[in-house]
């Protein structure tokens, strides 16, 4: 009788183990796709603000052109762009100096991303990328 009863403990215990494994191993899952979504979305901002500087460098008085390409990916646009981005997240700004090259400076600032887990939006990094203006 009691080979029986040993059995069925170990039957449970086994079951609880189980339960608790795959639910750490959930977590750790999880939280390795919220940071590479997370590291995507971060990456796909860089390129735009990129993409904005290139454009920039070619047109650089064209700040409001600058600030849609981050927004929209085009130099037209309206409405909230890109995870939610406005016009007040993106600064484009060309700077002159007294040295020997103008810049084209843009600025993505005041985004957040969603960390599942706790359900907490954190602050993201600010980007910034300068280029040298083109002159002809």
């Amino acid at each position: 009788m009691k080979t029986r009863t040993f059995h069925r403990k170990q039957r449970g215990q086994s079951m609880v183990e189980a339960a608790l494994v795959l639910t750490m191993f959930m977590m750790v899952i999880l939280g390795l796709v919220n940071f590479g979504f997370i590291m995507w979305m971060h990456q796909t901002i860089e390129h735009r603000a990129r993409a904005a500087a290139r454009y920039g460098v070619i047109n650089p008085t064209d700040t409001t052109g600058m600030q849609n390409m981050v927004l929209y990916n085009s130099t037209t646009g309206s409405g909230p762009g890109m995870f939610g981005l406005t016009a007040s997240n993106v600064t484009a700004a060309e700077y002159s100096s007294s040295s020997f090259e103008d810049r084209v400076t843009i600025t993505v600032k005041g985004y957040q991303f969603l960390l599942w887990f706790p359900g907490k939006w954190i602050n993201g990094k600010d980007v910034t990328v300068s280029l040298p203006v083109e002159t002809y």
